[in-house]
């Protein structure tokens, strides 16, 4: 019977610590642009990993 109490105490901490992982890391927002780079061309909004100008971007393949 207490090893059974014991292992609904763990599940229970268990549940808790993953549902407040979940909130923390919804809570955290990407950055949208990196200062002083263009974020849109137009009406259309370029979000930072993507960029137009050198350095706007996170890496080549971003490059638009």
């Amino acid at each position: 019977m207490a090893l059974q109490r014991s292992l609904l105490d763990h599940m229970a901490l268990l549940l808790f610590t993953i549902w407040l992982l979940v909130k923390i890391a919804a809570s955290v927002e990407p950055p949208m642009e990196k200062p002083n780079c263009t974020a849109s061309c137009g009406v259309v909004k370029i979000p930072f990993p993507f960029g137009i100008e050198t350095g706007c971007y996170e890496d080549e393949w971003f490059q638009t």
